[in-house]
């Protein structure tokens, strides 16, 4: 069950990426529920009435954070593997 529930969140969390304007694949590994909240309180490219350069400082920035959650993330479940694997 929780399986189901991690990949189902990290699709929810790629759509929502995907819909602000950020890359998808950046966001799909991003922490879970932590990375989720974090994803909602940043702000969307897509808005409208912002310049290019706000939009482009944004997009990289949120990508920037996306994919730093992700690779903590994906450290954290190659250590917790590797500790359970040991026991």
């Amino acid at each position: 069950m929780r399986a189901i529930i991690g990949i189902a969140v990290a699709i929810v969390m790629a759509l929502i990426a995907n819909k602000k304007g950020f890359s998808w694949w950046l966001w799909i590994l991003a922490g879970g529920i932590p990375g989720f909240i974090v994803l909602l309180c940043l702000p969307s490219v897509s808005t409208e009435g912002i310049d290019e350069e706000t939009r482009i400082k944004r997009r990289r920035r949120g990508n920037t954070v996306g994919s730093v959650i992700s690779v903590i993330a994906i450290i954290l479940i190659i250590g917790f593997i590797a500790w359970v694997s040991s026991l």
